[in-house]
């Protein structure tokens, strides 16, 4: 049972929600844009199968990179001046004044509405995938048609993951899939980002913890830690 500064946000943000809000549909928005994106790539991209493989790799290093440097320069940084303060603003009070007041590293999702609390806002994950889908459409114009259709597959993709990474890591470690190995352990990192203490100093990748690994910033928590 959340309390005090917790409960108030918690109640004020699920009170917001529409009477029509289905939290299934509100997670499938990005695997379906994903799943239709990766098709389109594996029927028309004509590289070998070694240059495909060999793009998403180098795609997921960069992307979770891209990760990390959002979650901790964007999300967990005040906004200052310029034009683009105002968002900034919305995305930092979203995410270090919501979602770390109502997901301590004690604060599990006992309610499925919470889902809206966890995903992007149901507008905003099409408005990104979009805007994903434009910048590669850039490179198509340049000349290489499969090398515009992998990075769209490869970054919606990425995309879903994080989106299905994010709400599974808030589930009780109990709780089907979250309950199971690998997702168990990379959940801890996960939830020992949003113990206080730590959650401006380490674990900013979210999906894996590359490069926290890299850069540093990887805390190995005990469960102890966590409860």
């Amino acid at each position: 049972m959340r309390k005090g500064r917790a409960a108030e946000v918690y109640d004020k943000q699920i009170g917001k929600l529409p009477h029509w809000y289905k939290p299934w549909l509100h997670g499938a928005v990005t695997p379906c844009i994903a799943i239709i994106c990766i098709a389109i790539a594996l029927i028309y991209v004509d590289w070998p199968i070694g240059e495909r493989l060999a793009f998403w790799v180098c795609s997921f290093v960069f992307l979770n990179l891209v990760e990390y440097c959002f979650h901790k320069f964007v999300m967990h940084r005040p906004p200052g001046a310029g034009a683009l303060s105002g968002l900034h603003r919305r995305i930092y009070n979203r995410h270090r004044k919501m979602h770390h007041v109502v997901f301590t590293n004690v604060y599990i999702v006992d309610d499925p509405r919470e889902a809206s609390l966890i995903l992007l806002p149901g507008l905003l994950a099409p408005v990104v995938i979009v805007g994903l889908i434009l910048f590669s459409g850039l490179i198509w114009l340049i000349g290489d048609m499969s090398a515009s259709l992998l990075m769209i597959s490869s970054t919606t993709s990425y995309f879903a993951f994080y989106e299905m990474c994010h709400l599974v890591y808030h589930l009780s470690p109990t709780n089907g899939v979250a309950s199971y190995w690998p997702i168990n352990k990379l959940a801890l990192f996960h939830r020992s980002h949003h113990v206080p203490r730590w959650m401006e100093k380490h674990n900013f990748n979210i999906t894996v913890p590359l490069w926290d690994l890299i850069l540093g910033t990887l805390k190995r928590p005990s469960k102890d830690d966590l409860t």
